[in-house]
């Protein structure tokens, strides 16, 4: 089997890069009203989930991030607006932290930190759990994804690196590659991270799935 034929390791790689550059930008379009970007999260990370297991879109790309879109409007806008809320709170403490006392403040910046990091591990599954699971409510979704984050932690903790430190070169490390940065992350950069994370999201799905079997 050539390196170049059709059904060999480069064109199925190839195909899967053009599905995720796809699923980005109309992950991007479809979020472009800020209220919509939950459910479009949660689109994405369906996408995402299908491209990593492998599973063939049988109405097609856009008409499966169509329907779950449409699927996961409430519960992903819910979600978001709980993502936002909680940013908005730690920017809040962020700026309060400069109006502390010096001796306070080191304390209060280690429990700022921790509290950014309990908000990683959490966020990192909420939309993916969304679009996998359409009984949970938001309140199960939270708590479910804190169970997987911890059930994977090390996994986790990569995701979140690997996905941090790539934003903070493209876009924040030199304003230089600003631009290029940020069409990086237009044209492929969430889907790449949902795709990642997919994986570890599979391993924890059947690994649940075997412990509720028992």
């Amino acid at each position: 089997m050539g390196i170049f034929d059709y059904n060999g390791k480069l064109m199925d790689a190839l195909r899967k890069f053009s599905d995720l550059v796809f699923y980005n930008i109309i992950f991007c379009a479809f979020s472009l009203p800020l209220i919509t970007a939950g459910a479009s999260m949660c689109a994405l990370c369906e996408g995402a989930r299908m491209i990593a297991s492998e599973e063939e879109f049988e109405e097609g790309a856009f008409r499966t991030f169509w329907y779950c879109f449409k699927r996961n409007f409430k519960r992903g806008t819910l979600l978001w607006l709980l993502v936002l809320f909680v940013l908005g709170l730690l920017v809040a403490m962020w700026y309060a932290l400069h109006l502390m006392p010096v001796g306070l403040q080191s304390v209060y910046t280690i429990t700022l930190y921790v509290l950014c990091f309990l908000f990683l591990l959490g966020y990192q599954y909420y939309f993916p759990l969304a679009a996998a699971h359409e009984d949970l409510s938001v309140p199960m979704i939270v708590r479910n994804s804190f169970l997987y984050a911890v059930a994977a932690l090390p996994q986790t903790i990569g995701v979140i690196l690997v996905t941090g430190v790539f934003f903070y070169v493209t876009v924040v490390l030199n304003m230089n590659v600003f631009r290029f940065g940020i069409f990086l992350w237009c044209a492929c950069g969430f889907a790449i991270a949902a795709y990642l994370n997919s994986f570890f999201f599979l391993r924890i799905e059947e690994k649940f799935r075997k412990i509720g079997g028992e």
